[in-house]
């Protein structure tokens, strides 16, 4: 549209040009206009139009009269300054403007950035979007058909805006003021169950839990009254809650959302791949578990620690942490225990705890329950550490680190795996730049691109023998390189005060295997190459590839 102006069908149908409001004479133009409008520059049919206007019974001369319409409504946006905007394009006509001119596109717009927003975004951009509203849609249009099923549409998405907006709040512990808005709308809207929940809860969190119980009841004999109908499973269950007063259906406690997330790893490097393929995460309705797999060593911890750094202002309600230590059988964390961990990271006292790991499991979820929070279960050893974890809620995130792909747990959830492999030699050497400094690397080029070869692209690798050179400024990087080309390679990759050694790390793989796996991996240590171990360590002991299992890294050879 040139120029500012607007088109308004959020109310009465308007056009207001920058010379002026355009004069539309009869509820049908408004109606043909405003039609045009919610499909900004997309073409119309004229069969469509004429349904607006006379839905299944549409006179002889509809589409005659159409035509002169239309050409009243160009004649009315060129006089008030929008001239050659409403063209004729087979098969109908479309209107030239640009969407954010239209009231109702940039509400929908709107609406959907708040879905992407942390609760506090959201209430914002939520309030906006309902502003726009100057009254019912097309209030002064004459619509039929296709055009009244599009004001329904539009009237359901102001609806589920609202709905949205009070769950924001009393996410944020608003309870006080969603009492005093949405009472207004339950009365035009009394069997409505989403908007009867939560008048429920915020009547409930208000200490009128009387009050609660009595919604619940009247939504009941009208749905039983009007449509013999019963109230739906999530209603039920909440008035289930109120009647026990159940903790989990208090308000959160402002400023204590739970921050347990370890610093970012220093100087992180690579992996934008799949930080692009995270983010895309973030939009779908129902995001899926994620599992970040990969060998030991390979940077899984960092790039989910990483990653949910970055999204944490979209879970405000929390980030939990929590080391399953599933690699060691002797050290792994039960899912009891790990339950009870995340559970006192989501506020509650030990003494509410329950002792069975399935009424554990239960209660975790219930206090999830419509929280935006982000949980980290690093180090997973299999599927059963994992699926008491699961959310039980669209608005939280897991994600998991395993040596495993955790296949299984695809059986019962919507997972999406990250599979790490070595960094690629630009990456490794991008890394040992960032932490060694761009005036030693070049001072030792040849040198420095042959300790990131040793190294195998293996991040842990290259992070400890960086260390090994930054605790020793003046020591050339060939000296290092020297070392790690002789028989004690995985012990030279171990920096003085620091257990998490290469040698370590790696054995921590190894030894929990049974005898012919170990064997297998041994193996594979004699075979050159950095892509072929596999097939060859599956011939030398014998079996077929297919039966070899996952190849190790690179950096087992030496073992």
């Amino acid at each position: 549209m040139p120029g500012p102006g607007e088109l308004r069908v959020l109310g009465p149908v308007e056009a207001i040009g920058p010379t002026g409001r355009a004069e539309l004479h009869g509820a049908r133009q408004r109606a043909v206009l405003g039609v045009l409008a919610l499909h900004a520059g997309s073409v119309v049919p004229i069969p469509r139009l004429v349904d607006v206007l006379w839905g299944e019974d549409p006179p002889r001369t509809a589409v005659k009269t159409l035509h002169s319409h239309v050409a009243r409504i160009r004649q009315a946006l060129e006089d008030c300054g929008f001239p050659l905007v409403l063209q004729t394009r087979k098969p109908g006509y479309v209107l030239t403007v640009a969407p954010s001119s239209v009231d109702a596109l940039r509400f929908e717009e709107e609406l959907r950035a708040a879905k992407r927003s942390n609760p506090a975004e959201a209430v914002t951009a939520l309030r906006e979007a309902l502003r726009l509203w100057r009254g019912e849609a097309f209030a002064d249009a004459e619509l039929d058909g296709w055009g009244l099923r599009e004001v329904e549409r539009l009237q359901e998405l102001r609806l589920s805006a609202w709905e949205e907006l009070w769950d924001a709040e009393l996410s944020l512990g608003e309870h006080e003021e969603v009492l005093r808005e949405l009472p207004r709308l339950r009365a035009e809207q009394p069997y409505r169950e989403r908007l009867a929940a939560l008048h429920m809860l915020a009547l409930h969190r208000c200490g009128r839990h009387a009050e609660a119980l009595e919604t619940f009841q009247a939504v009941r004999r009208g749905l039983a009254d009007e449509f013999g109908a019963d109230p739906g499973p999530e209603l039920v269950e909440l008035h289930t809650s109120i009647l026990r007063r159940a903790p989990e259906l208090d308000a959160p406690a402002r400023g204590t959302a739970p921050a347990q997330l370890p610093a970012r790893v220093g100087h992180f490097t690579g992996r934008q791949r799949e930080l692009a393929s995270l983010d895309e995460l973030l939009d779908e309705a129902e995001p899926p578990v994620v599992v970040i797999s990969g060998a030991a060593g390979m940077g899984k911890s960092a790039l989910a620690v990483q990653w949910a750094h970055r999204i944490a202002d979209r879970f405000p309600d929390g980030q939990l942490f929590l080391d399953l230590a599933g690699h060691d059988p002797h050290e792994a964390v039960s899912p009891g225990d790990a339950l009870a961990h995340l559970s006192r990271g989501l506020g509650l006292p030990d003494d509410r705890l329950p002792d069975a790991t399935a009424e554990r499991a239960a209660l975790y979820r219930s206090l999830l329950h419509g929280r935006r929070c982000v949980i980290v279960a690093d180090n997973a050893g299999g599927v059963d550490q994992i699926l008491p974890l699961v959310p039980g809620t669209a608005k939280a995130m897991l994600i998991v680190t395993s040596r495993q792909s955790l296949a299984a747990l695809g059986s019962r959830h919507a997972v999406r795996v990250f599979a790490l492999d070595a960094l690629a030699d630009p990456e490794s050497m991008t890394l040992l730049t960032r932490v060694l400094g761009a005036d030693r690397v070049a001072r030792e080029p040849a040198q420095a691109a042959r300790l990131a070869r040793l190294c195998d692209g293996m991040p842990l690798a290259l992070r400890i023998a960086a260390a090994r050179l930054t605790g020793e400024p003046s020591r050339p990087i060939a000296e290092l390189t020297q070392e790690l080309t002789g028989a004690g390679r995985l012990e030279t990759l171990a920096v003085q005060g620091d257990s998490r050694t290469v040698k370590t790390v790696l054995a921590s793989a190894y030894l929990p295997l049974d005898r012919a796996p170990a064997r297998l991996f041994r193996l594979s240590g004699l075979v050159r190459g950095r892509r072929s171990a596999l097939p060859s360590a599956a011939r030398c002991a014998g079996c077929p590839p297919k039966r070899a299992g996952p190849r190790p890294p690179s950096c087992l050879r030496r073992i």
